[in-house]
């Protein structure tokens, strides 16, 4: 299972995370990520009439959303360019979930943290 960690580990990006809330907040996003994963790998079930199809699609937007909202209150970020810039969770063009910052160009992560080229 992909964690926040393996992102955090990448270099050149970086959180806030020295709250005492912070374990809690990683656990949190952790299960999301996990949530975001388990989904995708079902939209992708040929067996799936188009109803459930439609329904994980959005569900899997939601999950996508959430993590980002929780990358956000961690404040990761991306300092491979200046200044530093958020990070979001998004699914790529191929339906593989990735992060990605908003620098232009972005620079583009998979769930194990490894820099994308």
């Amino acid at each position: 299972m992909s964690t926040i960690r393996n992102l955090l580990n990448a270099s050149q990006v970086s959180a806030d995370l020295k709250t005492k809330a912070a374990n809690r907040l990683i656990t949190i996003t952790d299960q999301a990520i996990g949530v975001a994963e388990d989904l995708a790998l079902s939209q992708g079930v040929q067996e799936l009439t188009l109803p459930p199809r439609v329904g994980i699609g959005i569900a899997l937007q939601s999950a996508v959303q959430s993590v980002s909202a929780l990358l956000s209150a961690a404040s990761v970020s991306c300092n491979r360019a200046a200044p530093p810039a958020d990070i979001e969770m998004k699914v790529d063009a191929s339906g593989r979930l990735i992060y990605r910052c908003y620098h232009s160009p972005a620079h583009e992560w998979d769930l194990t943290g490894s820099p994308l080229p």
